[in-house]
């Protein structure tokens, strides 16, 4: 059997006359949308992907919006604030062309409506995008200083990254125009205005560039997809990603989300869209089930001298060949490394991999505070013992946490390590509640092992011993910082809650206290 392949928009992947139906002896049902045939051994059945199209947008005009009784965006503008129209600015010609262009796109779509009488004005300005291609913005900022932020948070790109490592099959998708799914309020439309050498024109959809408009995503995004979030998908603003283990769970998880996708009415981008592979790009890393690493793509914008131009290349190829951080396998033994500088204590959780050991976890404390006006005496010995316990006792948690069954130490103190072993006895209160708390936390796994070694073969952990004492503002996400700014030992433990059947003395004590609830003895009131 022939097929010719054509460009032409179709929900459908491939079109069988009758004549092929026939010869493929297949059987259709037309009511499940399922079309069996014979073949050695069995029989195929094929399933319509129908759904899937119907749920993308080939252009601005398919997104008719998330309604607004689901979600809408409201801008929160103080009360009393002064109502701002910037002066037009001058565009190029050529940025004036892609301006109007994409006006008559979005007005077409409904996104944008034409304005006369306004109360805030606010400039269009274009962008350039990483492809080379221009994207218009409008310049919010006079809009942005008055509104009141809203507090919902944003997910933790790291972890959410970090989650789907381990699952062998993954779907990227991409919502369409993003922000535009999701309709303005109606009192609020006319504080979009823009001003553009066609006229001036404002927002039915939420634009980019609104203060809060992350969150208002965020928060639809997290409410629809809260029975999936976790378990089988992964979303962070506009980007999401289906993760599965096993074949047959792939389907039933896109079909679970292209449902929710149908109930919020939300439209995704087809051109960015990937099914079933197992690496891809999400929130700038590249992703696959053996753990993931910082995308190296990135085009540079930076128009230098020769000379500056070489270092940044060089800067960056560092940057692309940083460590992959593995996802850890079950049962694998992990082992711990551990240093403690002047004024930092750091450790790196590694597990073994081919014969290499590959990073899972960093973990980097600062020494603040009175720490750092200790005598030099009390800072190389009382001081980093601490610091190495502390360190020990946060990698002990992260491997309970991620159930770790067999864990191997290695840290630079001989103390510590003889301590731990029971070779050497402790006197000192603060380090037997130290030792005390690692040997509870040692308890929970089925082998344990803590050796010392040279600074000189630790060197993965000795290496943050430099990013603690620096701000993290510029520290790539590839490294995952934990500070610490409580003393593990100075944790107040709850060992049991015993909950009373009947009032005690301090019932009324309680209630009081909580509910401003008296007695009704007056007597009893002033006892």
């Amino acid at each position: 059997m022939n097929f010719m392949v054509v460009r032409s928009p179709s929900p459908y992947n491939g079109i069988i006359g009758r004549p092929g139906v026939r010869k493929l002896q297949a059987v259709s049902l037309t009511a499940h949308g399922m079309l069996k045939l014979p073949e050695e051994g069995g029989v195929i059945t094929l399933k319509s992907s129908r759904m899937v199209p119907l749920e993308c947008a080939m252009k601005p005009a398919d997104m008719t919006g998330v309604p607004r009784h689901i979600t809408k965006h409201h801008i929160n503008v103080r009360e009393g604030c002064s109502r701002v129209r910037q002066k037009k600015r001058g565009q190029a010609a050529d940025r004036n062309q892609e301006i109007q262009e994409e006006v008559g796109k979005l007005m077409e779509a409904g996104i944008m409506k034409e304005v006369h009488y306004h109360d805030w004005l606010s400039n269009s300005m274009m962008v350039k995008k990483h492809d080379d291609s221009w994207r218009m913005c409008v310049d919010f900022k006079d809009l942005n200083k008055p509104c009141l932020k809203d507090g919902y948070p944003l997910p933790e790109i790291n972890w959410k990254v970090e989650s789907l490592c381990g699952f062998p099959l993954k779907c990227f998708l991409d919502a369409y125009k993003g922000y535009h799914q999701i309709q303005m309020t109606k009192e609020d439309e006319g504080k979009t205005a823009f001003i553009t050498c066609q006229g001036i024109f404002y927002y039915t959809k939420m634009p980019f560039g609104l203060r809060n408009a992350g969150a208002t995503y965020q928060r639809l995004v997290d409410k629809a997809f809260h029975k999936q979030i976790d378990r089988n998908l992964e979303v962070y603003v506009n980007d999401l990603v289906i993760k599965s283990r096993m074949e047959d769970e792939i389907v039933r998880d896109i079909e679970e989300t292209f449902k929710t996708l149908k109930e919020i009415n939300m439209k995704l981008n087809h051109k960015k869209c990937t099914f079933r592979v197992e690496e891809g790009m999400f929130l700038g890393y590249k992703v696959n089930t053996k753990g993931l690493k910082v995308c190296p793509d990135k085009k540079s914008d930076f128009h230098w001298t020769a000379e500056v131009e070489e270092a940044f290349k060089k800067i960056k190829q560092l940057i692309a060949e940083l460590p992959l951080l593995a996802a850890p396998i079950e049962k694998d033994k992990l082992i711990v490394y551990l240093a403690a500088a002047k004024e930092t204590v750091n450790g790196v959780l590694m597990m073994e991999r081919e014969t290499k050991q590959m990073p899972i976890y960093f973990v980097s404390r600062a020494l603040r505070g009175p720490e750092i006006n200790y005598t030099s005496m009390e800072k190389f010995d009382a001081t980093n013992n601490e610091a190495e316990y502390e360190a020990l006792i946060v990698e002990l948690r992260i491997a309970k946490q991620m159930g770790v069954k067999n864990l191997q130490a290695s840290v630079d103190s001989r103390l510590e390590a003889n301590q731990v072993n029971g070779t050497y006895v402790e006197k000192e209160a603060d380090m037997i509640r130290y030792l005390k708390k690692v040997r509870t936390l040692t308890s929970s796994f089925k082998t344990f092992s803590i050796r010392q070694v040279p600074r000189s073969e630790n060197k993965k952990a000795d290496a943050l011993s430099k990013i603690a004492s620096m701000s993290f503002a510029h520290v790539s996400k590839q490294v995952l910082i934990e500070e610490l700014k409580e003393k593990s030992i100075r944790e107040v433990e709850i060992l049991v809650v015993v909950e009373e059947e009947w009032d005690t003395w301090m019932t009324p004590i309680f209630e009081y206290l909580t509910e401003k609830t008296l007695l009704a003895d007056v007597k009893k009131q002033e006892q």
